[in-house]
């Protein structure tokens, strides 16, 4: 470069920011960790003035760069998520709100074992989100989604009972039953709101053709069968879907009447009397009520009740 003449990223910043002018000169420079500060900063400054648009495209920068950097299960990456998902939901930006926190949880789980509350708390902040979303119907995949969040726990707590004893571990899974729980009763309300016509996707026909015939006396005085096609309920399609809906009902209700029995159970294994633990049994309580109300609701052969203890 001849004498005096000034580099690249010195004439670009006559045109660009000043934030932007330091990313380049960390780019030039090959300091990765200083241009994932300076993305950082960009994306905070967009978010703090409103521009989300902008602000994804810089927290974007920043993930892609870090990635370089530390690899592509960098733990560095959940901050960035975070402020990915506060964007995302300001825009209502729902599948990306879901794919970061998806995305969270997968490198917790990957690099943190069972019982890290780091971990836990990446799978919190997944759940809480997924419930909000199956309760506003917030994703196009809305039933699958109850479904996926329900394996999702019971992979979860599996794994956490599989794990050595650590001082947490019964507050950690008093909090996955129950929030298994709701999701489970979320199941219970959906299968009971769905007609029975949208109800069974099998091959049994709903509907039926149903001649009906009668006498009627003509003006010269004979009679004469007149007949009509009506269009009725099929009442085996009724039956057999009316047996199956009460058999899911009772499946989701036990699910969760053992799920919240679960969840008492490692209560009382702690026996600190710690407002997280008081906030938990007050949730079984109220996650109790709800059970019976609904078990009463919709059928006595669906469920028995649930006694807190």
């Amino acid at each position: 470069m001849p004498h005096g003449m000034p580099n690249k990223p010195i004439l670009i910043c006559a045109l660009v920011t000043l934030l932007h002018c330091s990313a380049l000169w960390a780019a030039e420079a090959g300091d990765g960790d200083a241009l994932i500060d300076t993305y950082v900063q960009q994306g905070t400054a967009h978010q703090q003035e409103g521009r989300h648009a902008e602000a994804i495209t810089a927290f974007e920068s920043a993930l892609n760069a870090t990635r370089t950097q530390h690899g592509l299960l960098a733990l560095q990456q959940v901050s960035l998520l975070n402020a990915l998902v506060s964007s995302h939901t300001a825009l209502q930006q729902w599948e990306a709100v879901d794919a970061a926190h998806q995305l969270q949880f997968h490198l917790s789980q990957r690099q943190l074992a069972p019982g890290n509350e780091q971990r836990f708390q990446a799978f919190v902040a997944l759940s809480q989100w997924r419930q909000q979303a199956m309760a506003k119907d917030l994703l196009p995949r809305n039933t699958m989604l109850v479904s996926e969040t329900e394996l999702l726990y019971q992979s979860e707590i599996s794994k956490l009972e599989a794990a050595q004893p650590f001082p947490a571990a019964s507050l950690q899974l008093a909090t996955l039953y129950l929030d298994l729980a709701s999701v489970q009763i979320l199941q219970a309300q959906r299968h009971y709101d769905t007609p029975l016509l949208n109800y069974n996707t099998g091959a049994q026909d709903p509907l039926q053709l149903q001649q009906r015939c009668q006498p009627v006396r003509m003006a010269d005085g004979s009679l004469q069968q007149i007949c009509t096609t009506e269009t009725t309920m099929n009442p085996d399609y009724v039956m057999n879907t009316t047996n199956d809906k009460i058999e899911n009902l009772r499946f989701y209700l036990d699910g969760m009447k053992n799920s919240v029995l679960a969840a008492l159970n490692h209560l009382q294994q702690d026996q600190q009397p710690t407002s997280q633990r008081n906030e938990l049994l007050r949730k079984a309580a109220q996650l109790t009520k709800q059970y019976n109300d609904f078990a009463a609701q919709s059928s006595p052969k669906t469920g028995t009740r649930l006694e807190q203890r």
